[in-house]
């Protein structure tokens, strides 16, 4: 059990990882499109937008994915402390 969950880790946190690298794209995007010139700013007035609306859901990804590393971590420590009790109550006995 504590190998697959290791593994759903670090799949989660290449999730993460991967959100975190689009939503500062996408910041970098935005940044070079409020650089343009006046002249260019409102054909990219759309393009602004998009990239305003990926960085958020990127943002929404990267806070979901750490919530579900938080769930997972804490399970473990649950399980290792069940797992802990119980070794320690069979060897009392």
């Amino acid at each position: 059990m504590a190998k697959s969950r290791q593994r759903s880790l670090k799949i989660i946190e290449k999730f993460r990882k991967n959100a975190e690298k689009e939503k500062e794209r996408a910041r970098r995007l935005i940044d070079k499109c409020d650089k343009a010139d006046e002249a260019e700013k409102p054909a990219l007035a759309e393009l602004v937008d998009r990239l305003k609306q990926k960085e958020l859901q990127a943002s929404g990804e990267i806070v979901w994915a750490q919530q579900q590393i938080e769930r997972a971590r804490a399970a473990g420590r649950r399980e290792e402390k069940s797992g802990k009790k119980a070794r320690e109550k069979s060897a009392g006995e």
